[in-house]
């Protein structure tokens, strides 16, 4: 009973992200205007932050722990929104646009990498149509070709998390899997720690 209330509770809250209309069909730019964030009263995450970059830019964030790089990654990909300033895709307000077609067009690694227990080709193809040339592409993309060879292939099921793999081997699966979604905005959160 006290399981089945919990559930019709967080069933019936009303989401904190609210969906946008438009659909974004690619992302050209990117820009931060004077972007506040803060998880508690007097404690910000971001600051007034501000910078923008095009399509075909490479942006690193570079700062000490706690600075705000994975809060500015969670703003984009809105899985909470600021509290002040403009985030705009495209000269256009990012809440303008549905969460679905947001995180369609843009592809997260991390540094915690999380496998499947099934083939090799199913982790990097995951959530998307299959296609064996592709998978093969990304992988080579990923300098993880060679390595899967030597496993055996692409048919190579992994064990529960990787727990076959290297630290690298899983980073460059992931990448293969980031790569092969075919991202406007391909985001590394120190996702090359252990290569």
């Amino acid at each position: 009973m006290a399981a089945s209330e919990r559930v019709f509770y967080l069933l019936d809250l009303r989401a904190e992200i609210q969906d946008g209309k438009d659909e974004l069909k690619h992302i050209q730019r990117i820009e931060f205007k004077n972007v506040h964030l803060h998880y508690e009263e007097d404690k910000h995450a971001l600051n007034g932050t501000s910078f923008a970059f095009e399509k075909g830019q490479i942006c690193a964030l570079v700062g000490p722990s706690g600075g705000g790089k994975s809060s500015i990654i969670n703003l984009l990909l809105r899985f909470y929104d600021k509290q002040k300033g403009e985030i705009l895709l495209n000269e256009k307000d990012i809440t303008n646009y549905t969460l679905k077609s947001l995180r369609l067009r843009i592809a997260l690694v991390t540094q915690n990498i999380y496998l499947f227990n099934d083939t090799i080709a199913e982790n990097v193809a995951y959530s998307e149509e299959f296609d064996e040339a592709r998978v093969l592409q990304t992988l080579k993309e990923a300098s993880a070709y060679d390595f899967v060879q030597d496993l055996g292939g692409i048919n190579t099921v992994l064990q529960e998390h990787g727990k076959n793999l290297s630290g690298g081997q899983k980073q460059r699966i992931a990448i293969a899997r980031a790569l092969y979604k075919n991202p406007d905005l391909l985001i590394f959160d120190e996702a090359t720690s252990a290569l």
